[in-house]
């Protein structure tokens, strides 16, 4: 995280950084492990018809 200013948790960035960070953790645990998978899925395959 940037280090900010004394008072940088009152302002608008300081509460969209509040709110958005817990959001985007539980989408992450979500949904990391399937992304991942077809990411690696995908370069696997295209490794492999280069071959």
């Amino acid at each position: 995280m940037v280090a900010g200013y004394d008072g940088a948790s009152n302002t608008l960035e300081g509460l969209v950084l509040k709110f958005l960070k817990p959001m985007l953790q539980a989408y992450l645990d979500e949904n990391l492990p399937d992304i991942v998978k077809d990411v690696v899925e995908r370069e696997v395959a295209r490794i492999a018809r280069k071959e």
